[in-house]
């Protein structure tokens, strides 16, 4: 099935990227959202977490970005993922 933290991964280094054409640091954005290290926001970049839905909003709104592209990132990633396991896409069919 899907790969959860491989998920987890891709929404990590699209925040990553995101952060760092923004100009913050991990230590600003905790700062900003009111974290009491920036240790959450560096779990949530490589993948060992994921964000609430009000830190990520804040994320978004932070660093300016367009919540519908990562809308459509993921939902991309999303559908190869699943494509790959329905159809049998690069896995040994008889491996099922």
């Amino acid at each position: 099935m899907i790969n959860w933290k491989s998920a987890r991964g891709q929404l990590g280094i699209m925040l990553t990227e995101q952060r760092i054409r923004s100009g913050f640091t991990q230590q600003e954005v905790a700062r900003r959202a009111q974290l009491k290290s920036a240790q959450y926001i560096s779990n949530i970049e490589r993948g060992q977490t994921t964000p609430s839905l009000t830190l990520f909003k804040l994320m978004l709104r932070l660093y300016e970005s367009d919540e519908h592209m990562f809308i459509r990132y993921l939902s991309d990633y999303f559908e190869r993922e699943l494509t790959r396991e329905l159809c049998g896409t690069g896995r040994d069919k008889s491996s099922r």
